[in-house]
């Protein structure tokens, strides 16, 4: 779990040291614009993410599974095991098995939402 927080904190340090060592050498407000450019990019990269499991999670197959680069790798290797490990125990191929729909008055159908 370390693996995925420090990759991104990782990420943040890295435009933060940017940042500092680009102020004495071309002033404050390229610095800062530098920092929030490559904050920026660090946040497109994590919205694409979310945005293709959220895609995927529509109809999840492993199929169509998207790729996943830095943290999110590990992150959709860890789905495919899953479902790989799902249909071996269902006995179901592996392209045409899916997860499991939420029943309706279980936790899960209702938002995310844990039972009071």
């Amino acid at each position: 779990m370390f693996r995925l927080w420090g990759q991104s904190v990782t990420g943040v340090l890295l435009a933060s040291i940017a940042g500092l060592v680009l102020w004495p050498v071309v002033g404050a407000k390229a610095a800062l614009l530098v920092y929030v450019i490559l904050l920026l990019l660090l946040l497109y990269h994590h919205l694409y993410h979310l945005t293709a499991l959220h895609r995927w999670l529509k109809d999840p197959r492993l199929d169509t599974l998207p790729e996943g680069r830095f943290e999110w790798e590990e992150i959709f290797a860890a789905l495919a095991r899953l479902l790989r490990r799902g249909a071996r125990a269902s006995g179901f191929a592996t392209e045409r098995w899916t997860l499991p729909r939420p029943r309706a008055g279980s936790w899960s159908a209702t938002g995310g939402a844990a039972p009071a």
